[in-house]
Formats: structure tokens, sequence, C-alpha cells
């Protein structure tokens, strides 16, 4: 069933308990039965439970989207802070690749473009497995067209496969284990206990399962580890070892690999892809383990003041030790705090870009910032959280202006 209120649309609205609606259309128009279905699908999208659809959503420019809350609910703004899908999620995705995809409070996922079309996943629940706050390959949704997925349903071992943006299986789920792709290969596991390979955007296998851990291709290269032994490997399969007092790794970033040392109270350092330290372990730590360079500079904490300053690639200070904490560079501005106060954004010469004024923040992301500006005593964030520009003017909420 199909039913229009003004410019919105109800596509194959469907309660629980009720039959799917499709053709039951009659000469003389829907039948009784229907028609209270078609009312109650009604009541349900201006009670804000069901997402309203565009019958023709307007041409845009956007290149993505940012995810936003009211009234407990989720949208996306533009990076103008205009709306461009209304607040009626649950579950929302930050956009990666062009899409997004997003869960109404009742009815199936959806995939989101940039202009807020959007596509129903009829029989998969997307996967969103963000390890790090500073490395958009570690994060659930899109990734070289395909976002990583599981069979839908409870009660049972769900396999994992990956979606396109129609919202239909693209690679059928079969694996225990995988990875979102990136540089078009993922890490995947088809039996549990087995090793784990690399596959292509098809689902051939292209390094054939082999490690017992594997880490996403970044700069041609990734991190795998044999048995306790970590290991560089490249897209044609030929590994290089890391020397033995590497205990943590993870993804190359201007040439270089973040890296613990083993033993002692676990110093960080920088390898090369030969597998030797580039810059010794001699910092306290980083923002995360997965934590490296960044437009030529690294933020690491110094382990003489307790500060966190910039190193370049060849291990020397850039911008010194000052801040309270560092993030990683985005488009020539960080995140730093000072110290025991706010957090702000630097420049690359380290003097303040947008000034401090935020309980917490994250890294620019396209246009735009998300930052807060108040938690309460548990650390929950009161506020939904604005976003701001480059100028560290508010776009979003236009209220707080």
């Amino acid at each position: 069933m199909t039913t229009s209120i003004g410019i919105l649309k109800l596509g194959t609205c469907r309660l629980p308990g009720s039959p799917h609606a499709t053709s039951s259309k009659t000469q003389h128009g829907f039948d009784a039965a229907h028609s209270n279905i078609a009312l109650m699908c009604v009541l349900l999208v201006s009670a804000g439970c069901v997402c309203p659809i565009a019958e023709q959503p307007p041409p845009c420019s956007n290149e993505r989207l940012y995810e936003v809350r009211v009234d407990r609910q989720w949208g996306y703004v533009d990076d103008l802070g205009d709306v461009a899908v209304p607040a009626c999620f649950e579950i929302a995705f930050r956009f990666r690749d062009g899409y997004a995809v997003a869960k109404p409070l009742l009815g199936h996922w959806v995939v989101l473009d940039a202009c807020g079309n959007r596509a129903v996943i009829r029989d998969a629940e997307p996967v969103n497995n963000r390890v790090g706050p500073d490395d958009p390959r570690t994060l659930g949704g899109f990734g070289d067209g395909l976002c990583l997925a599981r069979e839908s349903g409870i009660g049972r071992a769900r396999r994992y496969g990956y979606i396109d943006s129609s919202g239909t299986w693209a690679i059928s789920p079969q694996f225990v284990y995988a990875a979102p792709f990136s540089e078009g290969l993922a890490a995947a596991q088809r039996v549990p206990g087995e090793p784990i390979g690399y596959i292509n955007t098809q689902g051939a296998w292209v390094l054939p399962p082999r490690f017992a851990d594997a880490h996403p291709f970044s700069e041609g290269l990734a991190l795998v580890r044999f048995r306790d032994q970590w290991a560089i490997c490249n897209r044609g399969g030929s590994v290089t070892s890391v020397e033995e007092r590497v205990d943590s790794v993870w993804c190359f970033s201007n040439g270089l690999c973040s890296a613990v040392e083993v033993g002692g109270d676990g110093r960080l350092g920088f390898i090369g892809p030969d597998g030797r330290w580039a810059i010794e372990p001699r910092f306290t730590s980083a923002w995360y383990p997965g934590h490296g360079f960044s437009e030529g500079l690294a933020a690491v904490k110094d382990p003489e003041s307790g500060l966190w300053g910039y190193i370049d690639t060849f291990g020397a200070w850039r911008i010194p030790a000052q801040f309270q904490r560092a993030r990683s560079f985005r488009d020539g501005k960080a995140p730093a705090q000072e110290r025991d106060g706010d957090w702000g954004y630097i420049d690359a010469r380290g003097a303040w870009a947008i000034l401090p004024q935020f309980d917490t923040v994250d890294v620019f992301e396209g246009a735009l910032a998300k930052a807060n500006f108040r938690t309460d005593v548990l650390g929950i964030h009161e506020a939904p959280g604005v976003y701001v520009d480059r100028n560290g003017d508010i776009v979003w909420p236009r209220e707080r202006e």
C-alpha cells in the first residue's frame, strides 16, 4: 500500500501483527481493512513514530549530512545547518562515502544518501563497529560502496555480509567475522577458530585466510598477526616481520604506524614499512591505540610533563607539549584542551584557531565538527550537542546563536 499525504509518502507501511499491505485496491478504492491501516499509518507519522518520505526530494549538491538529535530522535542537517532529513530515527550512523544508515522507531533500517533519498533494508542489520574517534577507517557504515551488515533476527548465530546503497545484499551473509572495507579489501573469517583473510568487493578471497588477526589496509599496507608475531602485509600478500618488541599496532598513516612497546610501561613509538622503529618508543601514550599521524603531525604525550603536543614524522617536536589532551589534525585543525580547561581547535602552528569553550569536541568531518558545552555530574551529555563551522560559528542548532 502507498498513500500520499501532501508531499509525504508512506512506503509499504506495516504495523506489528498486521499483514503486509500490498495490492488490495478494488475498483471502489481500498477496502475497509486497508483504509484503517492507512489511517493508523497517518497517525504514526503525525506522532513521529514513522519517518515521512518525500515524493520527489529536491536536487542537492551535498557531499554529506550530519546526524543531529531532536527530542530523543535523530535526523540529519546539511553543512549550513538546514534540516535535510527530519528527526525520526532511533539510531543514526554517520555519513561515510556519501551514505549513512539509520533505523526509524518502527520499521526497517534505511540507507540514506546526501540528498535525503532513502532505500529500505529488508533483511539485514547494519553494524557499527567504530573503534576510535579519529580514524574513519574504523567506522561502521559504508566503505568502497558497501556497508557491513549481519542477518536480521534473534536467537541464532547471525552471519555477516555487505549491503550496497540499494539496501540489498551485495555479498551474502556468510562470515562469522567481518570488517568494513578499506582500499577495496576487508578482513573476514568464514568459520570460527579458522584464520582470517581479505576479500574484495565481489566477496572473493584476494588474500586467502592465514592470519590470526588482520587490520584494515591503509596506504597499501595492513598489519597482520601470525600467533604472537605481527607483520606488515602488502596487497600482493607479501609480508615483512615487525620486530619482536612491538606489542600492539594499528594502521599506517603518513608512512608510519603507531605501535606500543612490549613490557615496562608500554611506551609508544612508530614503525616504518620495514617493520622497524622509525621513531623510538619514548612517549607515554596516544589518544587511543590506533592514533597516528595526520597531515604530517601526531599528537603524543610527553612522559616528563604529562602534557600533549605534536611531533613530525622524524620524531621532533613541532608543537611543544602544552595541552591537557590533543587529537588528530583534519584539514588544518585539531582539537586540543587547554590545561584543566575547555576544548578548542588549534592550527598547524599550535595557535588557537577556535578558542577553547567546549566541554567535548570531535574532529572536523567535512565542513563541520560536533561539540558539546556541558555534561552532568555523571559525565552524560545534557545537551544534544552543537555543530560548529571552521570559523567556530554555531550552525546548528540555530536557537543558540
